[in-house]
């Protein structure tokens, strides 16, 4: 029987994989055949004196999964309640990058073995990684406000919107101006941000604790 994260992968995995198997779970297949037959007997640690080739692709493998997996916590314990949302889309960016690297190193394993070239499709891969990158971006900049809707749900810009809106300075001030307080005469102009941004569908809103 082959060997199973939950009792032979290392303390996150063990942790994690029962969430994430669900959406990834060529992770451990990858790993059953690939990786962990490169571990030392017994422990999780890579065999001494690997394959320079061998032991990149096995530490490329395994960080695709560690970013893959923080980003997964901070959604599922809401971390902060979404408030620096763009850190998620930064771990799930730095996933789609791993993954996309775990390939090529294992593309030029094969090759090296097969002496012959072998290419695998990531077309997919590389389009979700063109679309996590405008998040991506944003961590380099102003962080970038969200507003709450009338029963205090974060809502969350949704793929496109830094574009759509100009950048994130404008995304910010216009966010800012629904977060303050009302002015005289302004009641209920949070409100009206929320309903113009939400009717545009700008924003998808962040479930309430204890929802799925």
């Amino acid at each position: 029987m082959p060997a199973l994260l939950a009792d032979e992968g290392d303390d996150l995995e063990k942790e994690s994989w029962p969430d994430l198997k669900q959406y990834f779970p060529h992770y451990e297949v990858f790993w059953q055949l690939h990786v962990y037959p490169l571990r030392s007997s017994g422990i999780v640690y890579l065999r001494k004196e690997l394959d320079e080739d061998l032991e990149r692709m096995a530490i490329l493998h395994f960080s695709t999964y560690v970013s893959l997996s923080r980003g997964f916590s901070k959604i599922k314990n809401r971390s902060e309640d979404f408030k620096y949302f763009e850190e998620i889309y930064a771990n799930l960016f730095c996933a789609s990058e791993l993954a996309g690297e775990t390939v090529c190193q294992f593309c030029l394993i094969c090759g090296k073995c097969l002496k012959n070239e072998i290419a695998i499709h990531t077309e997919k891969l590389v389009k979700v990684s063109t679309q996590l990158k405008v998040y991506r971006n944003l961590i380099h900049g102003n962080i970038l406000a969200t507003i709450r809707d009338s029963n205090r749900r974060r809502l969350i810009p949704k793929a496109g919107l830094p574009d759509d809106l100009g950048g994130g300075e404008t995304t910010t001030g216009h966010q800012c101006s629904a977060n303050r307080p009302a002015l005289a005469g302004e009641e209920g102009g949070a409100e009206t941000a929320y309903l113009r941004t939400h009717q545009a569908r700008f924003a998808v809103e962040a479930p309430h604790s204890g929802e799925d």
